[in-house]
């Protein structure tokens, strides 16, 4: 699932999205591909697998969390949210790292002030969302 096409000012449809932050250290197809690329499985071809099977286990499990968070956002709140995956050590992961003091072995979702452990739930991820949109009109 892709998110609707946001225009340079971050709107779709003539409403901002709101831009939720998939904050950690995850596999490296994450960061250059932000949406999970759920195009190039096809065929006999499963590359989150194939990249997934060579991290540890608590990378992989991340990893399934991640995207198992992405998709649900994406049935919720499709028209009104656009996740971006970050990595920690990016300069933007670091900065939120410190902000929201987030520490390295999780993975987070962070919305407007919100920071959420995926460990939390889905449920939390969906209230903190739901909070920023309510909050944002």
């Amino acid at each position: 699932m892709v998110p609707p096409a946001v225009t340079a000012g971050g709107t779709a449809a003539g409403r901002r999205l709101l831009k939720v932050e998939l904050v950690g250290l995850f596999p490296d197809f994450y960061r250059v591909c932000p949406r999970g690329c759920g195009w190039i499985q096809g065929g006999d071809l499963d590359i989150h697998q194939d990249q997934l099977r060579d991290y540890p286990p608590a990378v992989q499990e991340a990893g399934r969390r991640l995207q198992d968070i992405y998709r649900k956002l994406m049935r919720d709140f499709q028209d009104r949210v656009v996740p971006v995956s970050v990595g920690m050590l990016s300069a933007r992961g670091i900065w939120l790292a410190l902000r929201h003091r987030l520490d390295s072995n999780q993975v987070y979702v962070v919305v407007g002030r919100r920071a959420v452990p995926v460990t939390a739930g889905y449920e939390a991820v969906q209230a903190a969302v739901r909070q920023a949109l309510s909050a944002a009109g």
